[in-house]
């Protein structure tokens, strides 16, 4: 039998995103920049005319957002970005602590040497960002490659919510690092309070995480995940209460 000219090849369909999509992406992009600010109203008229789109969609995100905990809709006041408090954040970092200490066990149980690897070449990437940091002294290029490590930190641990191999703990915490880093943008945090100290120590943290998930460690694992987090969340509460001007509720 004759093969087609598709036989071996492997086909992608580019998935298009929906206008529904589209304008949901938008508003919550211009809430984590900061350019939606807490406790701002949203009119859908203005939005509609904003995002050039029609009023329909610009409602149904704003629904969708509601649903995430994003913006609120109060009574004779219609829809706002939501206000968050100094206990929000110790929430949003005691579930992360918790699910991402799961995922990593079960990462530890099911993750492939191929996603193994992945997750290798991000902290290599890491590794790199990380000498940088150390060896600048300009303030401005520190925060750009700052920034750098923090994207390649979500990376890293989106990647352990993956290898779990459980889309429901991803789909949640999903919604729960859009919310923190709503929370960032809005209140202008340096993410680096959130980071810590970005050194050796900082990368070689990261490494051992892997490094017990790659050995089917899935105890030494959880424990691992968890410190990291809880370091985390010890960070940005110690700035919070130093820093009380900023409009957190109390």
């Amino acid at each position: 039998m004759q093969e087609t000219a598709f036989a071996n090849m492997d086909v992608k369909i580019l998935e298009v995103p929906t206008i529904g999509e589209t304008v949901f992406q938008n508003i919550k992009q211009r809430i984590l920049e900061g350019k939606l600010l807490p406790g701002q109203r949203l009119k859908v008229r203005e939005l509609a005319a904003q995002l050039g789109f029609s009023e329909m969609p610009i409602r149904d995100s704003l629904l969708r957002l509601e649903s995430h905990g994003v913006v609120t809709n109060k009574p004779h006041a219609g829809y706002v970005v939501r206000e968050w408090s100094v206990n929000d954040v110790r929430e949003m970092y005691e579930l992360r602590e918790m699910g991402e200490g799961l995922a990593a066990k079960l990462s530890a149980e099911r993750a492939t040497e191929k996603q193994i690897q992945s997750c290798k070449e991000i902290l290599d990437e890491m590794a790199k960002n990380v000498s940088l940091y150390k060896e600048c002294t300009d303030e401005k290029q520190r925060l750009a490659i700052s920034e750098k490590v923090e994207r390649l930190d979500v990376k890293f641990h989106r990647a352990i919510l993956i290898m779990s191999g459980n889309k429901q703990l991803n789909q949640i915490f999903s919604i729960i690092t859009d919310r923190e880093f709503i929370v960032l943008g809005a209140y202008a945090i340096d993410k680096r309070h959130v980071l810590g100290d970005i050194s050796d120590l900082f990368l070689e943290k990261h490494r051992n995480m892997l490094q017990l998930i790659e050995n089917k460690d899935a105890e030494g694992a959880e424990k691992a995940v968890r410190n990291h987090i809880a370091n985390a969340r010890a960070g940005i509460l110690k700035f919070l209460s130093e820093n009380p001007k900023l409009s957190l509720k109390r």
